[in-house]
């Protein structure tokens, strides 16, 4: 795929299309866990943390076929419990 950027054109391979495309998914799923969490009693810090725990168990959960809300549900759960016993 070729793209232009400031009027340069760049050639991305199949491996770094999917990269991105795989790094802007990630950015889309931790936007939702984090509008899960944000009238939470945790701070901000502590809400990154529970997503970085939260965003495998979310995508273990989809990729098993669940639906996604149920999956970000279980996935901040799941999260917040692990959190906590840390």
């Amino acid at each position: 795929m070729k793209i232009i950027r400031d009027g340069i054109e760049i050639e991305l391979t199949k491996e770094e299309l999917y990269g991105a495309w795989d790094e802007q998914q990630d950015w889309f799923d931790k936007e939702s866990l984090r509008f899960r969490l944000e009238d939470s009693e945790y701070s901000q810090e502590n809400v990154e943390k529970i997503i970085d725990i939260a965003l495998p168990i979310y995508n273990k959960d989809r990729n098993y076929g669940c639906d996604e809300s149920w999956s970000f549900d279980d996935a901040v759960s799941e999260a917040i419990d692990i959190f906590k016993c840390a």
